[in-house]
């Protein structure tokens, strides 16, 4: 659902959401495990978690829509 990333200003941000989308496709459910979040966010290059979070408004943001990829895939 592209509105779902259109909900997000930042290009990153999006591009990051997307990147967690084909993990998840290629190596299954243990790619969003919350413990994989900050190994994810330095292999699309988005620098530090802190940075990363930057992009989404927050720590607190950054997490919440990884939660929320998560319940967009169980729901398919």
């Amino acid at each position: 659902d592209q509105s779902f990333f259109d909900g997000y200003e930042q290009e990153k941000a999006r591009r990051f959401l997307q990147f967690i989308l084909e993990r998840y496709e290629q190596d299954g459910f243990t790619e969003l495990n919350r413990d994989k979040l900050p190994q994810l966010i330095r292999l699309n290059q988005l620098g530090t978690p802190k940075e990363a979070a930057a992009l989404f408004g927050g720590i607190e943001l950054l997490i919440d829509a990884y939660y929320t990829i998560q319940k967009r895939i169980y729901r398919q």
